[in-house]
This record gives C-alpha cells, sequence and structure tokens, in this order.
C-alpha cells in the first residue's frame, strides 16, 4: 500500500467535509434533540427522495466507465481490484433502488406524499439507456423540489457524469457523497440529544446510521486510497478530481441549506 496520506489529509478535507455534514444548523437541531419543525424535515426527506433517484443514475455512469483491466502494480493486483469494486458498486445500485421504497413507506409514516419518479431499470446498463438531459429534466420538472436540490442534480448529473471526467473523479464523488450522509446520520444517532427526537425522525436517523451503510462507505474510502496509487491514472487528473470534490461538498451543503428556513 502506498505510504501517502489519506485524501482527506493530504487535501485537507477534513474541515470542509464537516461543514457539509456535521456542523449545518439542520443537523446541529436534530443532534441537540430541539424541535425541528415538521415541515422543514418534511422538505428535506422530500427533495432528498428526489436526488436519490439522480445519484442511482450517476452510479450506474460510474459502473459504465470504470475499466474492465489495469496495469499490474507491485502493491497490489488492480485488476482484481476493479473487479471488485465493480460488484460493489452494482450492489450499491440494487441498494439504492430499495431505498425509495423505504423512502416511501416511512415518509408515509409521517403522513408526507412523495412524488412519483421514473423508474428504476434493473440493471445499471439500462438505467444509462435514458439520456442524462432527459432525466434531469424529469426530477428538476417535479412539483417541490427546491431550486438547491436542483443545482446539485445538475452538477452530479450534467457537469461530472455528464462530462469528460476520469473514473478516479467520479469514485472520489461517490465516496464522499456517501461519506457526508454517514457522517450526519452516526453524527445525530451518537448525540445526546437523538433520545428527544420524534419516533418517525429517529426511526429514519436509526435507517441511514447502521453498521452496514458504514462499512459500504469505508469500503468506498478504501477503494479510493487504491485507486490513487501509481498505475490507474490518477496522478494527470489530480487537479480535476480536487475541483469535483470543492463542487461536491457547496452542492452538500446547499442541500441541508435549503431545508434550514426558520432555524437559528
Amino acid at each position: 500500500m502506498s505510504d501517502r496520506p489519506p485524501l482527506l489529509e493530504e487535501w485537507s478535507l477534513a474541515s470542509p467535509l464537516a461543514k457539509a455534514s456535521t456542523e449545518t444548523r439542520f443537523i446541529q437541531h436534530l443532534a441537540k434533540g430541539t424541535t425541528l419543525p415538521a415541515a422543514n424535515f418534511n422538505s428535506w426527506l422530500y427533495n432528498d427522495f428526489v436526488y436519490v433517484r439522480s445519484h442511482i443514475h450517476f452510479v450506474a455512469r460510474l459502473i459504465q466507465v470504470l475499466p474492465t483491466e489495469a496495469p499490474d502494480i507491485a502493491e497490489y493486483d488492480a485488476n482484481a481490484f476493479l473487479k471488485e469494486l465493480d460488484h460493489t458498486l452494482r450492489d450499491g445500485y440494487t441498494v439504492l433502488g430499495a431505498e425509495l421504497d423505504e423512502f416511501r413507506k416511512r415518509a408515509g409514516e409521517r403522513g408526507l406524499k412523495l412524488p412519483a419518479l421514473p423508474p428504476v431499470p434493473a440493471s445499471p446498463e439500462e438505467e444509462i439507456q435514458k439520456p442524462l438531459q432527459t432525466l434531469y429534466d424529469e426530477l428538476a420538472g417535479i412539483e417541490g423540489v427546491k431550486d438547491g436540490c436542483k443545482e446539485h442534480m445538475k452538477f452530479m448529473l450534467l457537469t461530472l457524469a455528464g462530462g469528460d471526467n476520469h473514473w478516479t473523479t467520479l469514485f472520489c464523488v461517490l465516496w464522499l457523497s456517501e461519506k457526508v450522509y454517514c457522517d450526519a446520520m452516526w453524527y445525530i444517532k451518537d448525540s445526546e440529544g437523538f433520545g428527544k427526537l420524534d419516533a418517525t425522525t429517529a426511526g429514519f436517523i436509526e435507517w441511514w446510521a447502521n453498521d452496514m451503510f458504514k462499512e459500504y462507505v469505508d469500503l468506498l474510502g478504501e477503494g479510493v486510497e487504491k485507486a490513487r496509487m501509481k498505475g490507474i491514472t490518477w496522478k494527470a487528473r489530480k487537479e480535476e478530481a480536487k475541483i469535483a470534490i470543492a463542487g461536491l461538498l457547496k452542492g452538500e451543503q446547499a442541500f441541508w441549506e435549503m431545508s434550514e428556513e426558520g432555524l437559528e
């Protein structure tokens, strides 16, 4: 394994990551157990439900551009790594599709009706047949979707997935986008205020803050570190990745903020 420092340390991402997750007013309110108006949580849940549908397509696009072969590297078998990564991403694609059903169930418990979404095909190969612009227009056109959600979907779908970005860039973005939510939900679950939350909110938090999701995020993080090693065309696209990550964290922070109206 490389002796270089982890990506979060090397690029000083710990603080920007916290600002896009655990330090947002939305998450701080939940962690303190203070009363969060139902309208604020429902607004976030509604928009996040729509966003997940775009995230599914992002994962499918990453699977599409993932190489099947790479030069062998002394530290590990790159081809075996790529095969394992493909398997992990396909599992993630399947879980995300099922996640939409869980959103509907839990939103129903809160009396919140979620919108109809474009159906999710069984395979990533089928999913990518849908033009990016068409999917974005459909999702952005759903009534009740806020500008913060639209901008973030546009960035992820049209700028990143639809651009000429290297697969390692998309992979880093995927990992950090999942880590934002994992860190935020576990921060709430581990807080003293968690026990003060109403049952439906607490149930939603616990559904996210689970060991399986954390293990998945950790696995992606380990994969990112392997992908950064010499031989998988990382060095030449480092600046591209930095710009993409900055855009991701900016969008994630704005996503929480769009449901912070009225919060102190």
